[in-house]
């Protein structure tokens, strides 16, 4: 996957390998896994829904997506603690969901801060 690769071109990415590469599948999938629903599947063609107001962004929904393939299948409970270890020690950085497994955009750099001095009185 390229460097600056987005969440969602993420997420479709992983999509299309979930479903053998088949675009059409990825377009009927349901997000029915196993045990639930995958979290991913509001997000599935690349897009955020517009008829829905969702409760999480694409990042979150892969940081609970992560949580399920290291062995935390209810991904509408806390996880324990453990857990999140294992989502550190990922060993699949060909996913195409790894730059974004803790939940935040990587390619967003955090900027500090400038706060204006304050000129003393009377000095102009």
């Amino acid at each position: 996957m390229g460097k600056n690769i987005t969440p969602l071109k993420g997420i479709k990415e992983f999509c299309l390998q979930c479903q053998g590469y088949e675009r059409k599948e990825v377009k009927k999938c349901d997000g029915k896994m196993v045990y639930e629903l995958c979290p991913l599947i509001d997000f599935k063609l690349g897009k955020k829904s517009k008829e829905k107001q969702l409760p999480y962004t694409p990042c979150r929904a892969i940081r609970k997506k992560c949580l399920i393939c290291v062995g935390h299948l209810n991904y509408t409970q806390p996880a324990p603690r453990y857990r999140y270890q294992y989502v550190k020690e990922c060993d699949s950085p060909e996913c195409p969901l790894y730059s974004f497994r803790f939940g935040k955009n990587p390619n967003y750099k955090k900027t500090e801060k400038i706060i204006p001095e304050k000129v003393p009185e009377g000095v102009v």
